[in-house]
């Protein structure tokens, strides 16, 4: 069932911002947090947080709150948590970068002895293309560390945001959705991400509005 046109993301975006950013000040003024920053700015910050709880249903305030506990509060409460007894920065920073377990390096050798690496690799490898995205994907993940995914969905939602306040031809989003949509391909995507990727097969083919003002489906 569609959502109604006021309740959608960027129709919200669009009527609460002023209240949004009244609700912002307030909380810089209670919390002491994102000092010097502009209201708005923090607002704008928080674009990817505030899309997905937006989509998720939650009212604008419950969705505000989130994106600033989530953007916000949290990694700052994060920073300032003690280090366990003998763990300094110092050491820390010094510290070697952790080893991909054995099962995905041994998927990485195989990988980066072909010419080409990535899917190139894999077809020359003879392996289908879901053992491709999953393999891939679970070295993305290995790298990219345990918020990969949740990374990669803000992102999306950054672009809708964005996108939904500027040109539907915007040629720098149209750039990143294609560009997301080519790693995206190469992935095994949890199913959150699914529905990321439809919305940005969408804004990958937008192209100018039509003279009424309806944008129209790129044939390209």
């Amino acid at each position: 069932m569609p959502v109604p046109a006021d309740h959608a993301p960027e129709s919200i975006l669009a009527l609460r911002r002023e209240q949004m950013t009244a609700r912002v000040r307030l909380w810089q003024q209670r919390s002491g947090m994102a000092p010097g920053w502009e209201p708005g700015d923090v607002l704008e910050a928080s674009l990817g947080a505030l899309w997905i709880e937006l989509v998720r249903g939650r009212s604008w305030r419950q969705t505000l709150r989130r994106a600033l506990y989530l953007d916000w509060e949290r990694p700052r409460r994060t920073a300032h948590r003690p280090l366990p007894a003998g763990l300094g920065r110092a050491a820390a920073a010094t510290a070697p970068p952790p080893e991909l377990p054995p099962w995905t390096a041994a998927w990485l050798i195989e990988l980066s002895a072909h010419p080409g690496g990535g899917s190139k690799a894999a077809r020359e490898l003879g392996w289908t293309r879901q053992r491709t995205r999953l393999v891939l994907g679970t070295l993305a993940r290995q790298l990219g560390g345990p918020g990969f995914w949740t990374d990669l969905e803000r992102r999306c939602a950054r672009l809708h945001a964005r996108a939904a306040s500027e040109a539907p031809s915007c040629a720098e989003v149209q750039a990143e959705a294609r560009a997301l949509l080519r790693l995206m391909s190469h992935l095994e995507l949890p199913a959150e991400l699914e529905e990321a990727r439809r919305g940005l097969s969408t804004l990958a083919a937008r192209r100018a509005a039509d003279p009424l003002g309806s944008p129209a489906a790129s044939s390209a």
